[in-house]
């Protein structure tokens, strides 16, 4: 839209252009919306809608800024891309100096805008710069050919369509393959662990996998931690609207009084299955975060509910149940402060 308006406004000439393209952006993007809108208003659920994409982001980008994410995955991302990089650099120099038309330095405010988005939420955690790598693909092969044509006009000899066809194909499958080459002689644990740390994403299957036999599609599930893909995995609901914990953990001036909300969701309609997820990374609580949610859901698990299961990271693709589990408890004092997955079921009447 801005890049619309931007030609419209510098030339007058384009004028029925400018228009014709901006309303119908503009309609692409108000009628989705509307639909959304209106679903929303349909399920009773419009100020959730509104809270959640407009007052609870705005809190995000307002919190504290975190410089050692930022460094840390602008390391990471310009050993493993820097030639990319290294061709953006010459695209911008060869669209300013070739005075090339206004697309292509549209593209420069497109990285710019980019760029601007990845730091709103001043936590720069390395996927957020996802959103910055259209623009840079396409500043770097315009720096690509840019070159190309420099080269071309010093040598006596230019290069030729099947040599530059072999150098583009060298730079998108070789060099990709020998910076991360690593990767193809680890294991899938050893993947996921290097790339993802310690967030359970091969426990979250094995966890998802036993709650789907052991509950029907109508019983519904909490989850303590950020691992909404258990959910998704065992095709169950969640009995509370927030299926992850970051904005119940997160600072923000109503962390506590969303926890409040929570823990009456669950007291109303006890969940059959209360899986606690004790990952830092996921649970997303640090020194300010209000305990009264881990303090309400210890008091439940210990009156209403029974452990029946622990997914162990050093064994990811095995769940302990039965005597199995019996036997891991009694054999560790403080199994409870590990960092692994507990499945809780809610007590029968009878037990």
């Amino acid at each position: 839209m801005v890049f619309i308006l931007y030609v419209g406004i510098l030339n007058k000439e384009k004028l029925l252009w400018f228009l014709k393209n901006f309303f119908g952006i503009t309609g692409a993007f108000l009628i989705p919306m509307l639909l959304v809108v209106l679903y929303f208003f349909k399920a009773d659920a419009f100020n959730d809608f509104q809270y959640q994409v407009f007052q609870h982001n705005i809190g995000y980008i307002n919190s504290e800024l975190t410089m050692d994410n930022f460094f840390q995955s602008i390391r990471f991302i310009l050993q493993s891309q820097w030639i990319l990089w290294t061709l953006l650099v010459f695209g911008i120099v060869a669209i300013f100096r070739q005075n090339k038309t206004l697309q292509f330095k549209l593209l420069i405010l497109w990285f710019i805008f980019s760029a601007i988005g990845v730091s709103l939420g001043k936590r720069f955690v390395l996927h957020y710069f996802q959103q910055i790598m259209p623009p840079l693909a396409l500043l770097a092969c315009t720096g690509f050919f840019s070159l190309v044509f420099y080269i071309n006009q010093r040598k006596k000899k230019p290069i030729s369509a099947g040599t530059a066809f072999i150098l583009i194909l060298f730079l998108i499958v070789a060099v990709p393959v020998c910076v991360n080459y690593k990767y193809f002689t680890y294991s899938l644990r050893q993947n996921i662990f290097t790339v993802y740390s310690e967030n359970p994403f091969i426990e979250a299957v094995t966890a998802a996998n036993f709650l789907k036999k052991e509950t029907t599609p109508k019983d519904k599930i909490f989850i303590v931690g950020s691992e909404p893909q258990i959910l998704f995995y065992a095709n169950r609901r969640s009995v509370s609207k927030y299926i992850f914990f970051y904005p119940l953990t997160g600072n923000f001036s109503d962390t506590l009084l969303k926890q409040k909300e929570v823990i009456l969701e669950i007291n109303k309609e006890l969940p059959k299955f209360i899986v606690y997820v004790n990952y830092v990374l996921s649970l997303g609580a640090d020194y300010s975060t209000p305990k009264y949610i881990f303090e309400k859901i210890g008091e439940l698990l210990i009156q209403r509910y029974e452990i029946v299961g622990i997914v162990n990271p050093q064994y990811p693709e095995y769940i302990y149940t039965g005597d199995a589990l019996e036997k891991l408890i009694i054999s560790k004092k403080d199994i409870f402060k590990d960092t692994q997955i507990f499945i809780y079921r809610v007590k029968t009447m009878n037990t």
